[in-house]
Order: structure tokens, then C-alpha cells, then sequence
């Protein structure tokens, strides 16, 4: 993970200065959401840090709603039945997050395999659509994220969520590291 430069350096100022971080991660340990979603991405093979991807996507409300991506995770309807969420009139899994923190790991572990373990392309790809991401890196010749010019809010995601991730563990490491395997919480 690139952990220093002025697009993160940007963000981490933003998130040190207001409580959003501790609120997510306050949030995640009264629900005990980290627990069980560290248990399932070690499952998985993923960086332990995805773990904290819910910050950034919904400050880990498993009933969030943004219009056109709902729960923890911010599954679009088409992603949600992609990856064995069932999405109705009736029934909507993407808010059933224990359901849904498995598909986010068989969709990062997807991305992960498809863009070279590249975490920060393929945080790109969550964000942004991998189709869309694999389009620009064939256009503009890099497979750096740093690199790439993506639309606003693809280019801002991984600045942010390194952001969030440097001041949850510099600022709140009680909080970062609960429910984490003991191997990865010594490894983060």
C-alpha cells in the first residue's frame, strides 16, 4: 500500500481533524461487525486491511442507502446478484450483512485476482467498475493508480480509504485492530 503522498496526505488532515473515523470504527465494534468480517476476508486470503473498507462505503451502517447502492458494503443491485446477494420487492440481502460481507470477499477477491493483486487498482474497480478501470489502464498505457486520470470520485477513493486507514490505526489502534487475527493485527 502507498502510504505517503499529497493525495492521502490531503485526506488524512480531513479525517484527523473530525471524529468520522472513530464513529465508523465505534460503530463496527458495538455491532461487532470487524470480528466476524476479519473471520471471513482471512477466509479469503485478503489484505486484512479491506476489512476496513466499510468505513469509507457506508461508516459501517448495514442499512445505508445511497440511491443506487445500498448496506455495508454499497452493492448495486447488478453486483449484489453477481455475487449470490438476492435483491427483490420482497427481500433486499445487500442489507443482511453478514450475507453480504461474504460477497464483498468473493468480489474483492475477484478484483484482486483480475487486476494482479494490484489492492489499489482494485479498490479502484470496487469503486468505480472494474470494466471501467480496465478500459482507462488500456487507454492511457499504466496500470498505476497514481497514474491513471479516473473520474473524480474513483480518483479520490483510494487516497481516502489509505487516509482512513493511517488515522484508525495512528489515532484509534484499540479501535483499528479489534477482532483482528492475532497474526494480522501484529502484521498491520
Amino acid at each position: 500500500w502507498k502510504k505517503n503522498n499529497s493525495r492521502i496526505n490531503k485526506y488524512i488532515k480531513v479525517y484527523s481533524k473530525n471524529k468520522h473515523v472513530q464513529t465508523c470504527l465505534l460503530r463496527a465494534k458495538s455491532r461487532r461487525y470487524l470480528y466476524y468480517i476479519h473471520r471471513v476476508f482471512y477466509k479469503y486470503n485478503l489484505p486484512p486491511e479491506l476489512a476496513h473498507l466499510p468505513i469509507l462505503e457506508s461508516c459501517f451502517d448495514s442499512k445505508a442507502d445511497s440511491g443506487h447502492a445500498r448496506g455495508l458494503w454499497q452493492f448495486t443491485k447488478a453486483t449484489a446478484t453477481d455475487y449470490g446477494l438476492k435483491v427483490s420487492w420482497m427481500s433486499d440481502e445487500r442489507l443482511h450483512w453478514r450475507k453480504s460481507t461474504h460477497s464483498a470477499a468473493r468480489y474483492l477477491e475477484k478484483l484482486g485476482k483480475r487486476f494482479n493483486y494490484n489492492w489499489e487498482i482494485a479498490l479502484a474497480g470496487y469503486n468505480g467498475g472494474p470494466n471501467y478501470v480496465d478500459k482507462l489502464m488500456k487507454k492511457q498505457g499504466t496500470k498505476n493508480f497514481w497514474k491513471l486520470k479516473l473520474r473524480q470520485e474513483t480518483s479520490e477513493y483510494v487516497p481516502k480509504f489509505l487516509a482512513m486507514l493511517h488515522v484508525a490505526r495512528k489515532k484509534y489502534p484499540e479501535l483499528y485492530f479489534q477482532g483482528a487475527p492475532k497474526k494480522w493485527a501484529s502484521s498491520s
